[in-house]
């Protein structure tokens, strides 16, 4: 609900968020912007130096690398303002 509220305050009205359970984080966010049919997958990194960072940075990349449609990497403010677009084909 935050997600959606922060992106319609910056004029971007047409989102969607989803909340799943899953083990597989990555294959979830996969199958989850298919069947929404998602223009772009928009996720988050932090990129920092610890285990969990590294381990989150690793599911974005995946997900960037197989999506159906272009990936938006967003960084934390902390490493960069600009996000990272990627338009890998699946």
């Amino acid at each position: 609900m935050q997600a959606r509220l922060r992106a319609r305050a910056r004029g971007v009205y047409d989102v969607k968020c989803v909340t799943r359970n899953a083990i597989d984080v990555t294959r979830c966010i996969l199958l989850e912007g298919a069947i929404q049919k998602a223009d772009y997958i928009v996720v988050g990194s932090n990129s920092g130096l610890g285990m969990m960072d590294n381990w989150k940075f690793s599911i974005t990349r995946n997900i960037a690398a197989r999506a159906h449609c272009p990936t938006v990497i967003i960084h934390s403010r902390l490493h960069t303002s600009t996000p990272d677009i990627g338009n890998i084909a699946a």
